[in-house]
């Protein structure tokens, strides 16, 4: 009962690390009306550790502030980073970056996919390798090419049978 009294007041600070030993509910730490803040030095990283009676840190969360970025780690190994200009690297602690441009980088042992869906079903795909860059769609589909972000006008475009059609959204017309 004496460590109560360590932080007695509002505004009290506490030194050293906070234990919590006996019962913690399944409802977990909760912050009601106020912040969870981290704090370090210039050259620290603060960390989120997740675990289990097996490994007490499968995953993480961490922040290093000399470089500013921001890393998530997956089954003990570093899974995605955002570095301190906003590119985010999966799969890789080097995001590319493209001269002021956000950028996303995907790093696989055996090439990268990019995979778009709809409601849970997947309908396309960019994927590249050392030997190979394509763009997959579905077989019923077409793939198009259009001016503006907001539909824009089609330009060209490659109908479910293969064929190349520029200007033209049909092989009749």
């Amino acid at each position: 009962e004496a460590d109560a009294e360590f932080v007695a007041k509002a505004g009290d600070t506490m030194t050293g690390p906070l234990s919590v030993t006996g019962t913690v509910t399944s409802d977990g730490l909760t912050v009601d009306g106020g912040n969870l803040n981290f704090m370090g030095g210039t050259n620290d990283a603060q960390y989120i550790k997740f675990g289990d009676t097996g490994d007490d840190d499968i995953g993480n969360i961490l922040y290093y502030h000399g470089n500013n970025n921001m890393v998530f780690t997956t089954n003990a190994a570093e899974a995605m980073r955002i570095d301190s200009s906003g590119n985010v690297g999966i799969g890789t602690s080097s995001p590319v970056n493209n001269s002021g441009y956000g950028g996303l980088t995907l790093n696989g042992a055996n090439g990268s996919i990019l995979s778009l869906s709809d409601s849970g079903t997947e309908f396309s795909r960019f994927v590249g390798s050392a030997t190979e860059t394509s763009i997959q769609y579905g077989t019923s589909s077409v793939l198009t090419f259009r001016d503006g972000l907001s539909g824009g006008s089609e330009r060209m475009r490659i109908d479910s049978s293969g064929n190349l059609l520029v200007g033209k959204t049909g092989a009749d017309n």
